[in-house]
């Protein structure tokens, strides 16, 4: 421990502030990614890994250093670099020369959200061996300063969650955490009332000056069109902008929908008509008040239910397109919709826009346990339209027939009767009745019995478009891949990673990889088979051992937090908004574990940890997909707080381990390898395993590394 009271006091002051600046950046650069980067929560896993990875190395590197930089000077650092790399992620898309809404190449986006992150995290992890150098036991004084690192970032979760909660935007909270920083820790040699008092003025500069500064930084982001609004909503990041007489909505950097569209707007709303001209309710899952409000008042007989949690939208467009009095608006989440609705009510047409398909977000509105429930909800002869972003007008290679594929088996696995039309955008049509059954030539000749003229659902676009040719080639491609896409094995977002892959050489590199061929998860399986027989074999295996028990508790750690966060969003939807949340209260549990473990008089703590561990993924194992949406943050607060009870004693326990008597060890090597078991979970379950095997296979392979721990503990105890 420090050699005085002071000394001791200012070291858990130093760690209290690694942890509130670390879990802050982390949740704020995240958060800015998902924002540039079209929501595609691919990058979660790798952006983490990218932190994990640069917080180990950072760790090595100062706890090796005997004359290191200065905490002050990294400190400094940190602050600085976040508030860069923010604004350079946010401008990333215009550095990179694309028009607003355009979508970033899927290779391109891989590199920022590798890159983005690397030296806000470097910094962070070679802070902590610099701020342990302040105490003389090592074991001692690692565990304290994790200790207090985790009331820090347990502070700064919340403290995010919070200003989040006022709509205080991003940058905004990055500037606050920077300032308190560095009052606390660079200018420490005024009083505590005074660095208070300058924190609070810079608080409340920040919140007054930034929004105005935010507002520009927007105007300067989507130039040369005008932005009418921007702003953040609990699911994402939204713009408003207006080019010559087009308005569109910009979600998290992509081209949501345009007004007016009318041909959006016809295939959406004429199409299903064709099939069922009996019916008259419709249900649009997302923002079919920027769709239709051109459309409805020419067919005043439909009755329009547009269904969209993002409520400020509403209002938005409301001033914007005035409101339709046959189009009615429910801000809900559709999963928690459809699991509490109130089935007297039900639509002869439901709607679903598909976009990006290898988001989690949007790949749970394709699961086959979505469209079941989507099925309760029409009536016996109810069509539902399925309109995808692939187009298979022309030639279909096999990466975009596979992911078309898995997507037909998924509609086929809710719905007895599928049909599906070729064109720029494929589009399904599914029903519980025979009534889409019914030949091409039938559907041209309904076209003219509408009663209203259309501008692109016509005989010329139909018979064009539902050539025999075309419906053959697309009916081949469809045979080409068997899995079906569901919460549990989300098969589509493999698929659809695949196809955005194919025009860039890296990406294509980076996803076999990952995906196709997962490489990765083999090589890291074997090492960690080979590292775990050698620390049996060899001497002092008690001490050699702690570095495995490191890297497990590492590892599953991330590996269970990301599934959980994964299965929130996918009950829950607004992963965006609570991510500080989970976050903050995970790192509560890691202190409150660190700490009961410190208090302990225990020298085996390292197996009841793992046992804490594995009950706590077992019983995610068990009732995961028996919880309704409405308890969903509860049940991950709980979860994620238990496992990090589990976390927090296993770090305890291995520190004690392997500092034991070993006074000038490095104290970069423990945080360090628990780190790089971190950041191999947070890419191998989420990001590679997930889509190949499911949520089901990946709990089981958590239990297996964990029970491996345990035996290891046991036999070197």
């Amino acid at each position: 421990m420090p050699e005085s009271r002071a000394g001791y006091i200012l070291m858990k002051r130093q760690a209290f502030f690694l942890g509130l600046f670390s879990v802050g950046a982390q949740v704020l650069i995240l958060r800015e990614v998902l924002a540039t980067l079209n929501g595609r929560e691919l990058f979660i896993g790798i952006t983490l890994f990218a932190w994990l990875l640069a917080v180990a190395l950072g760790s090595f590197w100062r706890g090796n250093e005997k004359r290191g930089l200065r905490l002050k000077t990294l400190f400094l650092a940190g602050s600085l670099l976040l508030l860069i790399v923010l604004l350079a992620i946010r401008f990333a898309p215009q550095l990179l020369g694309l028009i607003p809404g355009e979508v970033i190449p899927l290779g391109k986006a891989l590199l920022i959200s590798t890159l983005a992150i690397f030296p806000v995290g470097f910094v962070s992890g070679a802070l902590f061996p610099a701020i342990t150098a302040e105490g003389y036991k090592p074991a001692a004084a690692v565990a304290e300063v994790y200790l207090f690192e985790g009331w820090g970032a347990f502070v700064g979760g919340a403290a995010v969650t919070a200003f989040l909660s006022l709509s205080v935007t991003g940058l905004s909270i990055a500037i606050i955490i920077a300032s308190l920083t560095l009052t606390f820790m660079v200018v420490k040699k005024l009083n505590l009332w005074l660095q208070s008092a300058i924190v609070l003025v810079c608080a409340l500069f920040v919140i007054i000056a930034i929004p105005e500064l935010e507002w520009k930084i927007e105007k300067i982001k989507y130039a040369p069109t005008e932005v009418i609004d921007s702003f953040e909503t609990p699911y994402g990041k939204q713009a408003i902008i207006r080019n010559a007489e087009n308005i569109s909505l910009i979600t998290d950097n992509l081209r949501e929908t345009t007004f007016p569209d009318r041909s959006a707007a016809e295939y959406s709303l004429i199409t299903p008509l064709l099939y069922n001209p009996e019916g008259n309710s419709f249900l649009y899952v997302g923002r079919g008040d920027f769709l239709f409000s051109e459309l409805a008042d020419s067919l005043p007989s439909l009755k329009i239910v547009c269904l969209d949690p993002r409520a400020k939208l509403e209002e938005i467009g409301s001033q914007l397109f005035g409101r339709p009095s046959n189009l009615t608006v429910i801000n809900d989440d559709p999963i928690a919709f459809f699991s509490r609705r109130d089935l007297v009510s039900r639509f002869d047409y439901a709607v679903i826009n598909i976009g990006e398909t290898e988001t989690y977000l949007g790949n749970r509105l394709l699961t086959a346990s979505f469209l079941s429930q989507l099925r309760t909800a029409l009536n016996p002869k109810g069509v539902v339209l399925l309109n995808t972003p692939y187009d298979s007008d022309r030639h279909i290679s096999d990466e975009k027939g596979r992911a078309l594929a898995v997507i037909y088996n998924s509609i086929r696995a809710s719905f007895p009767y599928v049909t599906f039309w070729p064109g720029e955008t494929t589009l399904f049509f599914a029903s519980a009745d025979s009534v889409i059954n019914i030949p091409a030539a039938e559907i041209i000749r309904r076209t003219e019995e509408l009663g209203f003229s259309t501008a692109f659902v016509n005989r010329g676009f139909l018979e064009d478009r539902l050539q025999s040719l075309k419906i053959a080639r697309l009916n081949q491609a469809l045979q080409t891949d068997n899995a079906i896409n569901q919460v549990e094995k989300p098969s589509l977002v493999q698929r659809g990673a695949v196809f955005q892959a194919q025009t860039e050489r890296f990406a294509r590199v980076m996803v076999t990889i990952l995906l196709e061929r997962p490489y990765a998860a083999i090589l890291a399986a074997a090492m960690f088979i080979v590292l775990y027989l050698t620390a049996l074999i060899r001497r002092h295996r008690r001490r050699n051992f702690a570095l495995i028990l490191y890297f497990v508790a590492g590892f599953a750690s991330l590996s269970l937090e990301l599934v959980s966060f994964y299965l929130f969003q996918s009950s829950a939807g607004a992963l965006y908004s609570d991510l500080g949340l989970l976050v903050g209260v995970f790192m509560l549990g890691l202190a409150l574990g660190t700490y009961l473990a410190l208090r302990s008089a225990s020298d085996s703590l390292s197996i009841p940890s793992i046992m804490l561990l594995i009950l706590a993924s077992g019983l995610l194992l068990l009732t995961y997909d028996s919880i309704l949406p409405k308890y969903a943050l509860y049940y991950h607060l709980l979860f994620l707080f238990t496992v990090a009870l589990g976390t927090g004693s296993l770090f305890v326990a291995a520190t004690g381990r392997y500092y034991y008597g070993r006074a000038h060890a490095n104290r970069g090597i423990g945080y360090g390898v628990e780190i790089l078991g971190s950041s191999v979970g947070a890419i191998l379950p989420l990001t590679v395993l997930l889509p190949i095997i499911g949520v089901d296979c990946i709990l089981v392979s958590i239990l297996s590394v964990l029970l491996c721990g345990a035996l290891g503990a046991y036999l070197t105890r």
